[in-house]
């Protein structure tokens, strides 16, 4: 996952940034990464490189993906920690989203609605903290680990 998110990070990287913000294109992010999702993202897996806000401060969102019904599924992947991810993550991506609308991002305003689904995949799992923080906020969490990784990818492959 990790080598396939560089990857499209760096060919995103050469991508005109949007008007207003200094934020590329999303880009593919893979063939793998998108079997991985086909069930909730038919049209594929984007990712977004590091970038910055109309204020030049810096943001980074690790998926953003538009959905067959119109709706944004956003979410970060967290792939080198050791221990169950916190709630914090959850709170700075919100409000990378909403840093992201106020510059005029029109897919941002829509991942921003709690209709929209939330993609967390963390090696290390999630904290209790970090599970009732995104399921208080939203009515569709994904939360995929190691194990729900190995099992979806054993499906496909």
């Amino acid at each position: 996952w990790v080598s396939l998110s560089n990857a499209a990070r760096e060919a995103a990287a050469s991508d005109p940034p949007e008007q207003g913000v200094g934020v590329g294109q999303p880009q593919p992010a893979g063939d793998l990464a998108q079997q991985l999702v086909t069930d909730l993202v038919p049209e594929g897996v984007v990712d977004l490189p590091e970038g910055v806000d109309r204020d030049r401060s810096s943001l980074e969102v690790d998926i953003v993906a538009p959905l067959v019904d119109g709706r944004v599924l956003s979410g970060g992947v967290k792939w080198n920690s050791v221990t169950p991810i916190a709630a914090k993550w959850h709170y700075q991506h919100m409000d990378q989203l909403r840093r992201l609308a106020a510059s005029g991002v029109k897919w941002a305003h829509e991942a921003l609605k709690p209709t929209s689904p939330l993609l967390w995949v963390a090696a290390s799992g999630f904290s209790a903290e970090f599970r009732r923080a995104i399921e208080s906020e939203r009515e569709e969490v994904h939360l995929w680990d190691l194990a729900a990784l190995y099992q979806r990818a054993s499906r496909i492959l």
